[in-house]
């Protein structure tokens, strides 16, 4: 878990860097591509099923809505909010992902929430109000700061709900890692077809595209998504 969390704040700062470059939207939509051109090198190389079939029809539309929430709708918010604050914001309002995760958690599977959790819970919450509220020169930036606060959250959420809905089905496959790494490869698909979609109605989408030519750009892009969105996962 500790190494997964090192290998994402590498690529957002990554990302973040990128971000100043590329649309936002365009970053999670090549992300998610490139990160599923890995996968499926992954399980060339090692032989395994590129189709698992010991799920219900319930367990694939599970999958499918959390990739849609998580790797599509979540993480698009999420570079969008990298895009307009710090890093090392993105990194404390990061902290909230096991808070959402505990309180969806809660509320879709039944699960109870220890004291220590909720003690956490209340520290975090505390931290993100000062972020949001952290005192700036510029008014300007301090709205701007809002608003991307208020978009890291929101991609919290999104995706932490992705994450709580697809537990039952990762329960059930048990710990089989090529299944596991099935429901990572297969969740990433339906990421990839909303990451784009939503690119694409972006005005001037093409001609964004056009800043691609870049090779430090892409360089970077393909680093950031195999450390963060490949290796973390």
């Amino acid at each position: 878990m500790l190494i997964a969390a090192f290998l994402w704040s590498i690529a957002v700062v990554t990302f973040k860097s990128v971000s100043k470059n590329l649309s936002p939207f365009l970053i999670n939509s090549l992300k998610n591509t490139i990160a599923l051109f890995f996968f499926c090198i992954l399980f060339y190389f090692f032989e395994f099923s590129f189709w698992y079939s010991d799920l219900s029809i319930r367990g694939y539309y599970i999958i499918i809505i959390s990739g849609i929430l998580g790797m599509g709708i979540g993480d698009s918010l999420f570079v969008y909010s990298l895009s307009k604050i710090k890093a090392n914001q993105v990194a404390i309002i990061d902290t909230f992902a096991p808070v959402m995760n505990y309180i969806l958690s809660f509320f879709i599977l039944g699960t109870i929430l220890s004291s220590y959790q909720t003690f956490g819970s209340v520290i975090v919450i505390i931290a993100i109000l000062f972020v949001t509220y952290e005192n700036r020169i510029d008014n300007n930036q301090k709205q701007t700061d809002k608003r991307g606060v208020v978009f890291q959250i929101l991609a919290t959420f999104v995706s932490c709900l992705g994450i709580v809905i697809l537990k039952p089905v990762l329960n059930k496959v048990g710990g089989s890692i090529e299944a596991q790494l099935w429901i990572t490869a297969f969740r990433l698909i339906p990421g990839v077809v909303i990451a784009w979609v939503i690119f694409l109605c972006q005005k001037d989408s093409l001609q964004l595209l056009l800043r691609l030519k870049n090779k430090i750009i892409i360089k970077k892009m393909i680093f950031g998504t195999f450390v963060g969105t490949f290796l973390a996962l």
